[in-house]
This record gives structure tokens, sequence and C-alpha cells, in this order.
């Protein structure tokens, strides 16, 4: 309950701009990296496996509220190791594409229905037989948070495919 009310409230202070952001000039690399080692437990019940992958020499340094950027990371990661298959993989990429770096979460699930597609970001949604366990808030919290710290989210479709989510941030060094 009380995981779903901080949802929540993200959720409004987000809507209404009330939520506070203290960006700094951030490893990417070091902050996902940490994220996914707290994630890691989260897998072992069902042998899911989360690998980092980081593309490019010294990937540039991120603007973001770190604390922000780790909660989208949370959020992207735990969804794709609820829609994983048992024994499955878990696979981040980093990538630099100026003025943004990528962060490329793919799961080897079975995609997201064509359906459903439209409302993935929406608040309180889930698709048929979906999250074991979820809220249906941390795609939409994603997105805000995303958008608020100057990047984006977006789904790349492929039904019966692995699932990619693009969380998208903005290069930056001040600090």
């Amino acid at each position: 309950l009380l995981r779903i009310s901080n949802s929540v409230l993200d959720l409004e202070k987000l809507e209404s701009g009330q939520f506070t952001f203290n960006p700094v000039s951030t490893d990417l690399v070091a902050l996902v990296t940490s994220t996914l080692e707290e994630l890691r437990t989260l897998g072992v019940p069902r042998g899911v496996t989360l690998l980092l992958e980081s593309r490019g020499p010294g990937l540039p340094r991120v603007l973001v509220d770190p604390d922000r950027a780790a909660q989208c990371v949370v959020n992207l990661v735990s969804n794709a190791i609820q829609h994983s298959p048992d024994q499955g993989t878990v696979t981040l990429r980093l990538v630099a594409r100026p003025p943004q770096v990528e962060v490329a979460v793919v799961d080897q699930g079975s995609g997201v229905p064509p359906a459903f597609r439209d409302r993935l970001f929406q608040k309180f949604q889930q698709a048929e037989g979906g999250a074991r366990g979820g809220t249906g808030l941390g795609l939409a919290i994603t997105r805000g948070l995303a958008t608020a710290m100057g990047g984006s989210v977006d789904h790349l479709p492929g039904e019966g495919q692995p699932t990619t989510f693009v969380l998208r941030l903005p290069i930056g060094e001040r600090g």
C-alpha cells in the first residue's frame, strides 16, 4: 500500500508541476550498474539474469536528478523482469546518441499486444495477463520523470518478439 500511495503521489506531483528535481552531471554507467546490483535479486526466483552492455568508450555524463533517473531504470527493469520467461535475460544497452544517452531495456517476453500499445504509458493500465504484482503506474511515472528531466521514454513495438523500452536522458556537464 505504501508503494502504491507513493506512486500516486509522485504522479500527482508530476502532473501538477510540484515535483522537485536536482539535476547534476551524472555518470550513467555507474548509476545503472549500481541500480542493477540492487535489482538482481528480483530475478533470482525465476532465474532471470540482468546483463549490462555499454556501447562506445566513455559514455558522456547526463544531466539528471540521479535518484529520479534511477527510479526510471528501476521501473523499466522491474517490468522487464516481470514479463521475462523463466531463465530469461534482461539486457540493458547504453549508447550515446547526442544530445542524449539511451538506455535500452530489452526482455525476452512475448511483447506488448498491439491493442494495448496506445495505453502503455497511461495510469493504472496493465495488459491482459500482465504484470505479476504490478500497479500499472510504473510506465506513467517513468515517462513523467524522463520528460521532466528533458528526456523521453518510448516502446519499440514487436509482438512475439523481445520487448524494448528506450529511456533517453540529456547529455550534460554542469553540476
